[in-house]
């Protein structure tokens, strides 16, 4: 195709009534013809045609005219629900997509604060300046249309605790680039005061009079990550009291084994770990570690005034399994009136 010098004799535009709105008479061009017309506020929408007439020929084309809608878009909040008074830094992603998918550029304002308790706000006369404390923010959108944020932790304990919920609130505003529409989301983060935590892993639920209980105990952050060389006192509680019954150090995995003779002990056993050789009660909105508790219940043979407890656990493996090998799987298990043997396993 090769562009050509060519007369157009009529060159008209009719609207969606079929009346002709505009019109070129005699029209040349060298190579390709470009016109324009335009249409007004208040211009009917419907199906509308363009005619153009080269001596006894005659073509259109037809398009459509219709109110420009603005395109809807959705503001998403990523972040934790919870939070740990001991850590250092908060992230959340702020992420803004048009209702078919595309990210939306633009620039992303966030403010998060730590509200005041109800009281303080009408009883505090604010002699210092005291305000609740805030962290604001501006970025633009990647490519993806999100922005992420950090925020720092201190800014939000520089201010006497008694005075501050135990909750963040996180306010970000969208604003769209080249429109100025703008939508804003919320969300509210708990502010916990667990630093970490203790757990029983590998433990059986139930024993045999006179047997060995052996399990593992576990020390974690509070983002999961394992805490290695910590110091772990196993306790077994009684009504009244709770005795030490070993001292344990974790692992580079944060994990300790531990074992204890039912020789002398009769009944359910409630076994607790702490951090401290003595067991204490932490203090309110103070960093803590959830200490971990766990029962091992004596086997008895079913009768009508007592519960059968049997137990089957597969023993956890420290590394996934590997393919086109044999590994070994260990099994520990009490079924109650039932002698000890071998275990069929079948697996898919």
């Amino acid at each position: 195709m090769r562009p050509a010098n060519q007369m157009y004799n009529i060159i008209g535009i009719e609207d969606a009534n079929r009346n002709r709105i505009g019109q070129w008479l005699n029209e040349t061009s060298d190579s390709i013809l470009q016109l324009s017309f335009a249409l007004n506020s208040e211009a009917r929408e419907g199906s509308y045609k363009v005619s153009v007439s080269t001596g006894s020929n005659k073509v259109y084309h037809s398009f459509k005219v219709e109110k420009y809608v603005l395109p809807k878009f959705d503001v998403k909040i990523t972040a934790s629900d919870k939070v740990s008074i001991d850590r250092e830094e908060i992230k959340a992603e702020v992420c803004a997509t048009y209702t078919y998918g595309q990210p939306v550029p633009g620039s992303v304002n966030v403010e998060m604060c730590r509200p005041f308790k109800q009281f303080v706000i009408f009883t505090l006369d604010n002699p210092e300046g005291i305000y609740a404390p805030c962290y604001k923010e501006t970025k633009q959108t990647d490519k993806k249309g999100c922005a992420t944020f950090i925020f720092p932790m201190s800014t939000f304990t520089k201010v006497a605790q008694k005075f501050l919920l135990d909750k963040l609130k996180l306010t970000a505003q969208m604003e769209e680039e080249g429109t100025g529409i703008s939508h804003q989301q919320e969300k509210r983060m708990d502010i916990s005061y667990v630093v970490g935590k203790l757990s029983f892993t590998d433990t059986p639920k139930i024993y045999d009079q006179g047997s060995v209980v052996e399990g593992k105990v576990k020390a974690v952050y509070y983002n999961n990550t394992p805490i290695a060389d910590m110091p772990v006192y196993l306790f077994m509680v009684e009504r009244w009291s709770a005795r030490l019954i070993q001292n344990l150090t974790t692992d580079s995995n944060g994990v300790a084994p531990f074992s204890f003779s039912t020789v002398n002990v009769n009944g359910n056993i409630r076994i607790q770990l702490s951090l401290t050789p003595a067991l204490v009660h932490h203090h309110h909105r103070t960093p803590y570690y959830e200490a971990g508790h766990h029962t091992v219940s004596l086997a008895q043979v079913s009768s009508p005034d007592t519960k059968t407890v049997s137990f089957l656990e597969v023993k956890k493996k420290d590394k996934p399994l590997p393919c086109e090998k044999e590994e070994e799987i260990f099994i520990q298990y009490t079924v109650v009136g039932e002698a000890q043997g071998s275990v069929d396993m079948m697996y898919l």
